[in-house]
């Protein structure tokens, strides 16, 4: 109850909440990129008094406290728990490890982006959008990435291949005053 905890804690249960932003416009939400442990990077709406899950829960399994390696599937009595799972999750099976989160495109210039929320993986450089309507929903929201064209000689490119064919992208996002998304990586300095 709120009695028994420490009013400047708005909410908890996230294991490493890289990054979060408010969507400005729509319902405004607060989204939060988790970094996961094992198998799971998650985004959350945020939610006062929310329990994440954190260290029972990565996204939406049961974490094995015997070896945090291991995950399971939810128990069927799982909704008297009171956790509240990520709106957006996926799994380390294609090599993304480390979710980097971003922002709400409401820019100009690039209408096929308009509304939607692009993220990313801090590690592959890989960039995704989801709907942030979806993402106020209940269940999981769908979510793709997107491509990266160079300018130049028009073919699709890795953000690892226009790094330089580095092991490593350390992506982050930005966004300026016009709410264009900038993508940032340390690798390179640029």
């Amino acid at each position: 109850s709120q009695d028994t905890t420490l009013g400047e804690i708005w909410a908890h249960g996230l294991r490493n909440p890289h990054r979060f932003s408010w969507d400005r416009g729509g319902e405004g939400l607060m989204l939060i990129s988790d970094i996961g442990q094992a198998y799971i990077e998650e985004i959350n709406v945020g939610a006062s008094g929310a329990n994440f899950g954190w260290s029972i829960r990565e996204g939406t399994f049961v974490v094995d406290h015997q070896n945090q390696q291991e995950v399971s599937a939810l128990p069927a009595n799982d909704d008297t728990f009171g956790f509240t799972y990520p709106a957006l999750q996926y799994d380390h099976d294609e090599g993304d490890v480390a979710i980097s989160g971003g922002y709400v495109f409401r820019g100009t210039g690039a209408s096929s982006l308009e509304g939607q929320y692009v993220f990313g993986d801090l590690t592959l450089g890989r960039i995704f959008m989801a709907d942030v309507d979806d993402l106020s929903q209940p269940g999981q929201a769908a979510f793709e990435q997107l491509r990266l064209i160079d300018g130049t000689t028009e073919t699709e490119r890795t953000l690892l291949q226009i790094l330089g064919n580095r092991n490593r992208a350390d992506l982050r996002f930005g966004i300026d005053d016009n709410n264009g998304i900038y993508l940032v990586s340390k690798q390179d300095g640029s």
